[in-house]
């Protein structure tokens, strides 16, 4: 009777002994799953905050339709009026336009205006990137159109009121045409350069 009793009580502590092995397994097998997954979700976390501003990049934060920007001088009066069907902004890239065009002004009167197909903003709002086929026309103070220029791909600068291409150009006046390749215009100045293979055809009156 007595060897019997310290059979089962043998069998019970190594039944209990088992039981506590395998519950020990257990729970290491557990933490080290736990250890596992949150490292696989730290990693991830690193990457998704690593790539985020770079696809921030391309996401638009607003959109504004029928959109207007003005520019005053010193004394108040209306120095430019820049304008687009839509324009769409991005927080670290160049602002987009769907066909932009802006006036200067002189004397509260229009003086030139750019019109494009599509355009982008500089970040200061000051360089503006005037793409795909662009018209620059001329006018009096009695409003009286005096040449219009046709070409693509201007660079404008805004508070210099200073354009640029480099590509093929054409002048249209009431005297006759004038072809180039590459163009400054100089708006306060009013003075327009050719930069290479200018030709030209004139009508006197």
């Amino acid at each position: 009777m007595d060897y019997s009793t310290g059979s089962i009580w043998y069998y019970k502590s190594r039944l209990t002994q088992v039981i506590s092995i395998l519950y020990q397994s257990w729970v290491w097998i557990l933490l080290t799953t736990f250890a596992l997954v949150t490292t696989w979700l730290v990693q991830n976390l690193e990457k998704d905050w690593s790539t985020s501003p770079q696809m921030s990049d391309h996401i638009p934060d607003y959109t504004l339709h029928h959109f207007q920007s003005v520019q005053m001088n010193e004394q108040g009066y209306l120095r430019s009026r820049l304008m687009a069907e839509k324009m769409v902004h991005y927080l670290q890239a160049k602002t987009e336009l769907t066909t932009p065009a802006i006036v200067f002004y002189k004397h509260q009167q229009p003086i030139w205006e750019i019109q494009a197909e599509r355009g982008e903003i500089s970040n200061d709002d000051n360089e503006i990137w005037l793409l795909g086929q662009t018209h620059l026309r001329r006018y009096t103070l009695n409003q009286f159109k005096e040449l219009e220029i046709i070409t693509r791909d201007v660079r404008l600068q805004r508070d210099t009121q200073y354009a640029e291409t480099a590509l093929a150009t054409q002048i249209i006046s009431p005297y006759g045409k004038t072809h180039s390749v590459g163009m400054r215009v100089f708006i306060p100045q009013e003075k327009i350069e050719l930069l290479s293979q200018v030709q030209g055809n004139y009508v006197l009156h």
